[in-house]
């Protein structure tokens, strides 16, 4: 029984880990940073490609200082959930 309980708890792990690689950022046409939507510094948010983070990556985009510091991160999932 402990290890079909352990074997649960590895699966529902290995999924979350899934999950959050797919997590979703956006580009400017010409920037060298993916951004959240959220970003301030952002100029023209009609102009943003959606695409996943590793992508992002894969393109040798690396992330917004501004709107991927943690405490930052944190106050901005405050004021959406509000």
């Amino acid at each position: 029984m402990k290890k079909l309980i352990m074997l649960g708890l590895v699966v529902t792990m290995m999924g979350a880990a899934g999950m959050a690689r797919a997590e979703e950022v956006f580009k400017t046409a010409r920037g060298k940073k993916f951004h959240q939507e959220i970003c301030r510094l952002i100029k023209n948010k009609d102009a943003l490609s959606k695409i996943d983070r590793e992508e992002a990556e894969e393109l040798g985009l690396t992330p917004c200082k501004r709107c991927f510091n943690e405490g930052l991160m944190e106050t901005a999932e405050t004021e959406i959930s509000e």
